[in-house]
């Protein structure tokens, strides 16, 4: 047992040792992600206008009043910028046959680029913090019922939502172990986010449309932690971190069987 412990702390070093190159990497480049925060803060700015125009009457639709409408937006736009491109970072080394000379490499290909596209989504996740807060601070105002006691639930839940896409993407990003044209996928799964839960809360959806939305992934990476921003309560909560969890566990077990069958394919071939 002491040697299995042993072993798995030398591990985590490593991984933490390629988590903390690409951090510091990603701190050389800070510029890239301080101009995509000024994106990010345009087109938080734009939807303002728009729920503004909306809500000119006052009142609430579907629960939200104006100040937690855009703070939701701000939250999910957060998310989103801040997310990692693992997708085309697996199309371009399985595609370019670079994956073969990773997979020589002392690590594990998939907890590599884990812990490698942790670096920019740190950097990235901070920067646009910074930029939503002080972009709602300004134009909205404090979050009624907001309480910075309960900012370690959020950042969890918040954390979890960009690990889910991040495992979600890789799944589509082994893909192309098989396909020579997978990017239709890509496409199709980031649609499927905007539409449940970045643009909208599924309280706006059907009823129908909402019983379906709250069984899939989607709604947990940007729907979940904005609506515990927005409306926090305890039961909620734990219902969403552990539908989390359950889908991370899920799509991880997901990405290592594929990534298995991938690698055999890649032996078989020769490649």
């Amino acid at each position: 047992m002491p040697e299995v412990i042993a072993l798995t702390l030398r591990k985590a070093r490593k991984y933490g040792l390629v988590a903390r190159t690409s951090l510091q990497n990603s701190l050389a480049y800070r510029a890239n992600f301080i101009f995509d925060s000024f994106f990010y803060a345009f087109i938080v700015f734009i939807f303002m206008q728009l729920w503004r125009s909306i809500f000119h009457r006052g009142g609430s639709i579907a629960g939200y009043s104006y100040s937690q409408i855009l703070w939701y937006l701000i939250i999910t736009e957060m998310l989103t910028f801040s997310q990692s491109n693992v997708f085309e970072d697996l199309n371009q080394d399985i595609k370019s046959g670079n994956i073969a000379y990773l997979l020589n490499k002392p690590f594990h290909y998939l907890l590599y680029q884990c812990a490698n596209g942790t670096g920019p989504i740190l950097v990235k996740w901070l920067i646009n913090g910074l930029t939503g807060l002080a972009l709602g601070s300004l134009w909205i105002g404090p979050l009624a019922g907001f309480s910075p006691i309960r900012l370690p639930l959020l950042l969890l839940a918040m954390a979890n939502g960009l690990l889910l896409n991040f495992l979600a993407m890789a799944c589509l990003g082994l893909s192309a172990f098989w396909l020579e044209e997978n990017t239709a996928f890509y496409w199709i799964y980031q649609k499927l986010t905007f539409i449940v839960g970045l643009f909208l809360p599924l309280e706006f959806l059907p009823a129908w449309a909402q019983r379906i939305a709250l069984w899939l992934p989607f709604s947990y990476v940007n729907y979940g932690p904005a609506k515990l921003v927005v409306a926090f309560s305890g039961p909620a909560f734990i219902r969403i971190v552990t539908v989390q969890f359950l889908y991370i566990l899920g799509l991880a077990a997901l990405a290592g069987w594929i990534f298995r069958r991938g690698v055999k394919r890649i032996n078989v071939n020769g490649g």
